[in-house]
């Protein structure tokens, strides 16, 4: 009996195509499919013909946005931005 179960990515893959992603966004050059796509295969993230569905490729994306917002922003400027609406 052949063994059809698709090994899923590491961690340490997930991890590694995201601080791939997080430099574009930093620079505004928001990553498209195909671009997307071939990070994960350069981490050995399968998608197709694997456990993954295509949607992962998004949630990388996503969590690379998330990333980059919270080490870009931090709380305190957040709150300034927040006075500074209310007072005008």
């Amino acid at each position: 009996m052949e063994n059809t179960a698709q090994q899923q990515p590491s961690i340490e893959n997930l991890k590694s195509a995201i601080s791939e992603i997080k430099p574009l966004i930093a620079d505004n050059c928001i990553p498209n499919n195909k671009k997307l796509i071939g990070i994960c295969r350069q981490n050995s993230i399968e998608l197709i013909g694997g456990n993954n569905d295509l949607h992962l490729i998004h949630e990388l994306l996503e969590t690379a946005v998330n990333l980059h917002l919270s080490e870009s922003l931090n709380p305190s400027s957040l709150q300034d931005e927040k006075e500074k609406a209310f007072d005008e």
